[in-house]
């Protein structure tokens, strides 16, 4: 019994070994089967997926041709072990010529044509920011043909909109770009095309990159724009950095910038209340500048003054304009109201003229405006007339209306020769009390008096206390 049963059991492991001997021979067959299917795939030129099921091979993809259908399968026909090749294949559409048409808009992108691959319409899909399943697949594209596209599609991305046309090896752009430098990036660009394909390219420009552009200023009536504006420098900027309002503004925006601007509207802004007119015009050299002063500005030194700014031309005169005896207007840039006498655009003042008043319409003037006059000498400043033309404001009407008298003191600091500070100190005086007179105050109602250093009304030991004390003072008197 016990051989028998021995028997038993040794045919039972012959059994089981030969069973797992067979199913461990499957596996391998099986895992064969696949290695040799997935190189044959690997090898196609569109993406392959193959499947293996038992010894049964499943494939699937695209094909350009039954040329290339057949060499698969031949090649899967002859796998070691298989059992039966099951075909998915999907043998893509010719389309001759092979083509592609991108828009570029306001909206972006849009694609109409054909992708000769899977791979090079995600490429493009992901280039110009579309789905890709947008873009239907076909064969009959030539070597090169994705790169062609790519590189077009950057050409075509500089622009602000346009047409880019693929045909077989021949790729067309027509658009507009902003600049002649936007054209000349998307022509460089086009020149970096595969070996083969042909290129031809129709590029119109919305910018010429020229800024033919005006800013006039008017003392009476404010900024006047025109013309294509520099990128950056809109009208309203403009407008910000000059501190006057536009009367008028016919302008457009360029995406050329012009860095030279905001340096000189900076520098010009602090000069408006000297002009009564002015013009700043951008042309083939550059910018140039013509400036009509107010009358009693002194031309050279406001000319020295603007000497270094960054332009191509400055021009200044003393203005010419016809203005009635009498006439008012509102200073652009002062704000201030003024009225024409003798000659002299001077602040209209309104006040009821008595000692006190007096006193402080003086004070609030020589507060507001200092009286400046070159290093040693009774030279007015640059920027004097605007302290001038306000104390000639107060004194005419202090005089006409009260019949007041005014003492105009000269005062030094402490550096230098007491006596020639003394004398400089008249002198100044002086020429301060003829600037008047010849605004219309009645010269008899004026005196000068030096009084040197012998009144500082600040410390003369330091900078600050220095400049103080070189002064201009206002006495009244009946």
């Amino acid at each position: 019994m016990s051989e028998y049963l021995g028997i038993g059991v040794l045919v039972a492991g012959i059994t089981a070994l030969g069973y797992w001997g067979s199913q461990t021979h499957a596996v391998r067959i099986e895992e064969s089967i696949r290695e040799a299917s997935s190189a044959a795939a690997v090898s196609a030129v569109h993406p392959l997926a193959t499947r293996v099921t038992g010894r049964d091979i499943r494939i699937s993809g695209y094909v350009d041709d039954d040329a290339a259908r057949s060499r698969i399968l031949d090649v899967l026909d002859k796998v070691e072990g298989r059992r039966v090749v099951v075909d998915g294949l999907i043998v893509l559409p010719r389309v001759a010529p092979f083509n592609l048409r991108i828009t570029k808009g306001a909206g972006g992108f849009v694609a109409e044509g054909y992708a000769p691959s899977a791979q090079a319409r995600a490429r493009l899909a992901d280039a110009i920011e579309i789905d890709a399943g947008e873009m239907p697949l076909a064969s009959g594209a030539p070597l090169g043909w994705t790169d062609t596209v790519l590189t077009g599609v950057e050409a075509l991305a500089v622009l602000n909109g346009g047409v880019l046309e693929v045909e077989d090896a021949r790729l067309a752009l027509r658009g507009t770009a902003e600049t002649p430098d936007d054209r000349m990036r998307a022509e460089a660009l086009l020149a970096g095309v595969p070996d083969g394909a042909t290129v031809s390219a129709d590029i119109d420009v919305s910018d010429d990159g020229t800024l033919p552009f005006e800013v006039t200023y008017d003392a009476g009536e404010g900024l006047a724009l025109g013309g294509r504006l520099p990128k950056g420098m809109g009208a309203d900027r403009i407008v910000a950095f000059l501190g006057v309002p536009a009367a008028t503004a016919d302008t457009e925006q360029s995406a050329v910038a012009n860095p030279e601007l905001e340096g000189v509207l900076t520098r010009l802004k602090g000069w408006l209340p000297e002009m009564d007119r002015m013009e700043l015009k951008n042309g083939e050299n550059g910018l140039s500048l013509v400036v009509e002063l107010l009358p009693g500005t002194d031309e050279p030194l406001i000319a020295e003054a603007l000497g270094d700014l960054d332009i191509h031309s400055l021009t200044l005169r003393t203005s010419g304009r016809e203005v009635p005896e009498g006439a008012r207007r509102t200073n652009a840039a002062t704000g201030l109201e003024e009225i024409f006498v003798a000659g002299y655009w001077l602040p209209d003042l309104r006040f009821e003229a008595t000692i006190a008043t007096c006193d402080k319409q003086a004070g609030d003037v020589l507060g507001a405006n200092r009286i400046n006059f070159l290093t040693g000498s009774a030279r007015l400043g640059p920027k004097s007339m605007r302290a001038i033309n306000a104390m000639a404001a107060v004194i005419r009407t202090c005089t006409q209306k009260a019949g007041l008298r005014a003492l105009l003191g000269g005062h030094t600091d402490n550096t230098g020769d007491d006596g020639r500070n003394m004398l400089l100190s008249l002198e100044r005086a002086e020429a301060v009390r003829d600037e008047l007179v010849a605004r219309g105050v009645p010269r008899t109602a004026l005196s000068a008096e030096g009084y040197g250093a012998s009144r500082p009304i600040a410390d003369n030991e330091i900078e600050a206390g220095r400049a103080a004390n070189r002064r201009t003072t206002i006495e009244w008197s009946q």
